[in-house]
């Protein structure tokens, strides 16, 4: 039993640390408009934390006798129970979202997520001093609890409970924690075994390691999060990835593929001939391009997350292999906790900062993979006096590794947003990063790799609405059938502003925009809000919130949901207190228009559900590629839901078809909303 203890407490803590992470962003996402970067901010915390719990874990262990230390240690163990019931209330983000977003965390989950960070560095630095390598047999325990953490999250936890419930059980499993954690501190004096030196190389070498592959988590997860949706199941996915490799890494007996590039070559193939495959095998043209899309998609995450994998692999590798004897382990534990909190710096917030005028995520990686590089340059033996051969084949390496950086880059050159025309702004924010570019006559708008909006420079066109918002596409028969008599109409989401396209004398248009450069650019860099006969006005701030504030006697014939980061919907805007918030405001004859277009995620059977969970009847239509392929349009999918079923009859005359004929997901809550079964993948 006591050899089975501390592994076991290692287990539980780091299980229950990376749930406290889950719930808690989880819980804060609302609050910071759903972004992307919410998520990349609470790492930046959780790995601040964990560096904090490795220094604790340092000093206690160099400077405190077992008696003196075993008390101190119970009384951080306790000092969380001050802090149930845990909650994070409903704060309102102000100019430094990072920073509010940093100190709510603190004030909050972070004495538990203190307490639970040092079990692992003690539990190791204590069998040290006795055990020899069981100590690192207890650090591959705590990243498996942390890796079972978060796969039972998304698959388990949060499909099944809801937040308060899960609260709840953590904290119950919490106490279960501290008292396995306390059995297993020293009962008796046993002196500090001394820490043998160690040279810079050895300490710049465990920093670089753990710092590239820290970096490459956050940029991977930055990217997959835009392109997605900000939810636990896509924070999970690379985190996951980054843990594996950890626990195969420090593993008794580590894994790794003797042939790894044959393997990476061998997946790259048969990828591509399933693409290929698949593609082939759809029916008409419509078909072939929605396989496309998907595809697109899937190929990113694959790619991403392969690539996310492999780096990492590689470099913990490096990193266990370079690791010291057990009499230095503790200060290995916070070279390596340094690193990844460097890493999460630099990502979270240094580049954001130093990069705001460049919307260019990917660079974010480039500079992850150089660190990378740095890192397993300390550790690569020198070429003097190698053989002919050793030398042929570093030189073949080297070459097949510049070959594809180049094919990539050029890659990258040809698809980035900021490179497609004439760059007129670009900014990078909490929210994500966006791009004003000229092209070919017209003014387009990125929201990270989505375009967002049009603007036709010629001046007889500019008062167009084009792509999504097209007058011969779904929007455009919302207003062509329904709204003739709509005097006040609100809506979730500025971009561009090009709804204020539609406006007409004696209408009043209420943009509500989360992001203020946003809001800035589509006053300075188009001009729908300017030119438009409608009287607007620009709400900033979470559509919810502000919604919350508004008067009750203000109510919209129309609301209109168009919010998107880069090409995910923030999903606190479709559950049911959402909507049923949005129906306070709505006229008893209003219709609520839902943009759902999306290249991952299929909404219908989502809205189906909140539809008849509220008794709302709902219509919608998708362009079909034949049309956008020949026309000014784009591919786009709006939904339409009303009280009255009979409002929406001009439509479905039209060809809209009834949502109510769409099988019905269970209706998202903010408790409880899972991409499951959305994801058209």
């Amino acid at each position: 039993m006591a050899r089975i203890a501390p592994g076991a407490a290692a287990f539980l803590c780091s299980f229950l640390l990376f749930q406290l992470e889950l719930i808690a962003a989880k819980l804060l996402l609302p609050a910071f408009g759903g972004g992307a970067h919410v998520w990349t901010t609470c790492l930046l915390f959780f790995q601040s934390a964990l560096l904090v719990g490795y220094l604790y874990a340092r000093g206690a262990l160099a400077c405190f006798s077992a008696p003196s230390f075993a008390k101190i240690h119970a009384g951080l163990l306790l000092l969380p129970l001050f802090c149930f019931p845990l909650a994070l209330g409903a704060p309102r983000p102000g100019p430094s979202p990072v920073l509010e977003l940093l100190g709510l965390l603190a004030l909050t989950v972070g004495a538990p997520f203190l307490a639970l960070s040092t079990a692992s560095p003690m539990l190791t630095g204590w069998l040290g001093r006795d055990a020899g390598d069981e100590a690192y047999t207890v650090y591959a325990a705590s990243n498996a609890g942390a890796l079972a953490g978060l796969l039972s999250y998304p698959f388990i936890v949060e499909p099944l409970l809801g937040l308060k419930t899960q609260l709840v059980l953590w904290q119950g499993l919490y106490l279960a924690a501290a008292a396995l954690h306390w059995m297993c501190l020293p009962s008796g004096v046993s002196p500090a075994q001394a820490s043998r030196p160690v040279s810079a190389r050895a300490v710049w070498t465990w920093v670089l390691l753990s710092l590239g592959p820290s970096a490459s988590l956050l940029a991977a997860t930055n990217m997959l999060s835009l392109d997605f949706a900000s939810v636990p199941l896509l924070w999970v996915l690379p985190l996951a990835l980054y843990l594996s490799t950890f626990i195969a890494a420090f593993k008794r007996v580590p894994w790794y593929p003797r042939r790894m590039s044959l393997v990476v070559l061998g997946f790259i193939v048969l990828w591509a001939a399933l693409a290929v495959l698949t593609v082939a095998a759809a029916g008409d043209q419509a078909e072939r391009w929605a396989a496309m899309r998907r595809l697109w998609a899937l190929n990113k995450l694959v790619f991403l997350s392969g690539a996310l994998f492999l780096v990492c692999l590689v470099c913990h590798r490096a990193l266990a292999q370079s690791k010291p004897e057990s009499g230095s382990s503790a200060r290995f534990y916070v070279w390596v906790a340094v690193g990844g909190w460097l890493g999460s710096v630099l990502v979270a917030a240094l580049l954001p900062w130093l990069g705001r005028s460049l919307a260019m995520p990917e660079l974010d990686w480039a500079l992850a993979g150089l660190l990378c590089v740095a890192g397993l340059a300390l550790t690569a033996r020198p070429l003097a006096g190698a053989g002919e051969e050793r030398l042929a084949s570093a030189v073949r390496a080297v070459c097949a590794v510049l070959f594809f950086a180049a094919t990539a880059f050029g890659f990258y050159l040809n698809r980035s947003t900021a490179l497609a025309g004439e760059m007129v702004y670009a900014v990078r924010n909490f929210y994500g990063t966006c791009a004003v570019v000229d092209h070919e006559g017209v003014r387009k708008f990125f929201h990270g790799n989505t375009l967002h909006g049009e603007q036709a420079l010629d001046p007889a066109r500019k008062g167009e609405p084009l792509l999504y918002y097209h007058r011969r596409g779904p929007l455009g028969e919302v207003y062509e059938k329904l709204g003739g008599a709509w005097k006040d109409i609100g809506v979730v989401g500025l971009g561009v502003g090009v709804v204020a396209a539609y406006g007409r004398p004696g209408q009043r248009l209420d943009f509500y925009e989360l992001d203020p450069d946003v809001i800035k650019i589509a006053h300075k860099d188009f001009s729908f809000l300017r030119d438009t006969k409608a009287a607007v006005r620009v709400v900033p701030g979470d559509a919810r919130r502000s919604l919350v504030d508004e008067p009750p006697e203000r109510v919209y014939d129309a609301l209109l949901l168009d919010a998107f980061s880069s090409g995910a919907i923030p999903v606190h805007l479709l559950t049911r207190e959402a909507l049923e918030l949005y129906l306070r405001h709505l006229a008893p004859k209003g219709v609520l228009a839902f943009q759902i277009t999306n290249r991952f995620l299929d909404l219908k059977p989502v809205l189906s559900g909140l539809g008849k969970r509220l008794g709302l009847s709902g219509a919608w239509r998708a362009v079909e590629p034949k049309d956008f392929i020949k026309d000014e349009l784009n591919y786009s999918v709006w939904v339409v839901l009303a009280r009255d079923g009979a409002a929406l009859a001009p439509l479905r005359a039209s060809g809209w078809q009834d949502l109510g004929a769409v099988p019905p997901a269970e209706a998202w809550t903010d408790e409880r909303a899972s991409l499951w079964a959305a994801l058209r993948l």
